[in-house]
């Protein structure tokens, strides 16, 4: 029989809990009689992406004047678009404060916002990553010349005729640990652009990378991060009490740990270099960094969550109509690709938990799920149905119910990736 999936409708989706954002459907149920299905998921979208040419194993081109790589120091590594105005802002907050004692300085915020990831409070290098289209425009704002251990990368997936480079959460995350790896790195933080704080953190990164050993000896630790945020603080709340803390808590790996890897990661490179592991590109609005982590924990590849360590996200603004990669080139990418997964996808079946007739997961998007005060424009309802689809995606590979080499959608190229490092002259 085809598959029907089946899920409640999530009441809350669209609000402004960071849980809730990418969350259209409460409770899929997979069943393992389905278990084919669920991997048909994974390989039809590979299919439909190396259809047009614009997928794994298309080279993946780095641009920007790229610092000399010290691979014993783990840099932080930022994916962005559409903030750079706001990013320049909080940048420069954090060269306006003076230096920093560390995570631990009480004294951060007594101007204003700064960024975690602000060299100035790490004492690291800090990259950048965005869509090729968005580069010139973050260059010019967030680029080395504007502050200094500042590097602005552009990703591109090319092809020799492609229809369009690929987008999304996915390809972004996985062109942004991809380089880290190419770049000979050991280990690598990503950090979500509106990280401005982890409460409880110790004074320097050093103190949390040494609880991940590399090299031969212990059992490697893949990936550790901390207790999300589920909300972005305001500047309302953002000095209330409680709100920022700077006193480091015991460093002790929470009892639900292994646990979802987001917003703040610590990344054994080591590990996913040798197997070949990063983010599913195939993961277009929703789940990338879910995905990841049910695929850690369902190959026991150990991973651990902080939990006595809490980020603190906050609320960006958007870049102006002149950024003209976020508000014309990536939209148009996206729609068309979310339009190409709507052709195959749109008309799976649906059946609702708790009653309510069967229809098309496409009816029942624009029916019920978007009924609740959400924008219905067509870009929403193919972000939404997409995200649905993820959210099954994710799931199942919990269950290990993804294809198999060789067209493992966390191993896309099925080897090392074909990476090329350009000057930005090249665009």
């Amino acid at each position: 029989m085809p598959l029907v999936l089946n899920a409640r409708n999530n009441q809350l989706y669209g609000g402004n809990l960071i849980n809730q954002k990418y969350k259209p459907l409460d409770n899929p149920t997979l069943a393992a009689i389905d278990s084919a299905y669920y991997r048909q998921l994974f390989a039809a979208r590979q299919g439909l992406l190396t259809g047009i040419n614009a997928y794994p194993p298309s080279p993946l081109d780095f641009y920007g004047n790229l610092p000399v790589a010290v691979p014993a120091v783990a840099p932080l590594v930022v994916v962005s678009s559409n903030r750079a105005n706001w990013m320049q802002t909080i940048l420069q907050n954090a060269v306006d404060h003076g230096p920093f004692t560390g995570y631990l300085d009480a004294t951060s915020f007594h101007s204003d916002v700064v960024p975690w990831y602000s060299p100035l409070r790490s004492g690291r290098p800090v990259y950048i990553v965005v869509h090729w289209s968005e580069y010139d425009y973050y260059e010019a704002r967030v680029g080395n010349n504007a502050f200094a251990n500042v590097t602005v990368v552009g990703y591109k997936f090319t092809a020799a005729a492609p229809a369009l480079d690929i987008v999304g959460f996915g390809a972004s995350r996985y062109a942004a640990v991809q380089l880290m790896i190419h770049r000979g790195y050991h280990q690598a933080w990503t950090v979500d652009d509106n990280v401005v704080n982890v409460n409880g953190f110790p004074n320097t990164l050093a103190v949390v990378e040494a609880l991940m050993p590399l090299g031969g000896g212990a059992a490697p630790i893949w990936g550790i991060s901390f207790t999300g945020a589920t909300a972005n603080t305001g500047a309302n709340t953002l000095y209330n009490a409680g709100t920022l803390t700077f006193a480091a808590n015991a460093l002790n790996f929470g009892a639900t740990q292994p646990g979802l890897l987001q917003q703040v990661v610590l990344w054994n490179l080591d590990q996913l270099r040798a197997a070949n592991l990063n983010f599913s590109p195939l993961f277009v609005a929703s789940n990338e960094d879910v995905s990841l982590s049910n695929y850690l924990q369902f190959n026991q590849h150990d991973e651990r969550i902080i939990t006595a360590c809490s980020i603190v996200k906050y609320e960006p603004a958007n870049d102006p109509w002149s950024n003209l990669g976020a508000s014309r080139e990536i939209p148009r990418r996206r729609n068309r690709l979310l339009g190409l997964l709507d052709g195959i996808e749109g008309d799976i079946q649906f059946q609702p938990i708790g009653g309510g007739a069967q229809v098309t997961l496409q009816t029942y998007i624009r029916q019920t799920v978007l009924m609740h005060g959400i924008n219905r424009d067509q870009s929403t309802a193919l972000r939404t149905q997409s995200c649905a689809i993820e959210q099954f995606m994710a799931e199942a590979t919990e269950q290990g119910w993804y294809p198999a080499a060789p067209v493992n959608p966390f191993n896309p190229f099925n080897g090392p990736a074909v990476i090329n490092v350009r000057l930005p002259a090249a665009l």
